[in-house]
């Protein structure tokens, strides 16, 4: 929240919920996207349960997607960390490609991804999360970065 730092109590994290489901339903809105499935993660505390694994599996095996793009399994924040592990667990015996991008930490490529005619969009799109972390700085070292890339 604009508020300040993340705290660890009930009324800020009531709050911040609200945010990001605010935040996700206009960053869906934008992408033309017309149903947003939410299943019941909590951005604050707790592990994914099996509801939360089932009804994941479910959409991988509705949508059947060929890529699955998330943050890399190492990176420094561990809701990150847990979306890997929940992504594998209900991917059990599904065929499609993980690709994993660096946010907090550096990760070392192995695939790339050309989304430099759609920069200015996902840009636009990020900023309309208020917590998010995409400073002028990092905004300016993303755009280096894509330049420089084969």
């Amino acid at each position: 929240l604009a508020e300040g730092p993340w705290r660890d109590d009930t009324d800020y994290k009531d709050r911040l919920a609200v945010v990001r489901a605010a935040e996700l339903d206009a960053a869906a809105k934008e992408l033309g996207v017309t149903r947003a499935l939410r299943i019941g993660i909590s951005d604050c505390d707790g592990e994914p349960g099996e509801h939360a694994l089932g009804q994941l599996r479910a959409v991988l095996c509705d949508f059947a997607p060929d890529v699955v793009v998330l943050p890399w399994m190492f990176d420094g924040h561990s809701h990150h960390r847990r979306a890997n592990i929940l992504l594998a667990d209900a991917a059990a015996a599904l065929d499609f490609i993980v690709i994993g991008y660096e946010i907090w930490s550096m990760l070392t490529p192995n695939a790339y991804l050309d989304i430099s005619d759609l920069l200015d969009r996902k840009l636009d799109i990020v900023r309309l999360y208020e917590r998010s972390t995409m400073s002028p700085m990092l905004e300016a070292w993303r755009r280096y970065e894509l330049s420089t890339s084969p």
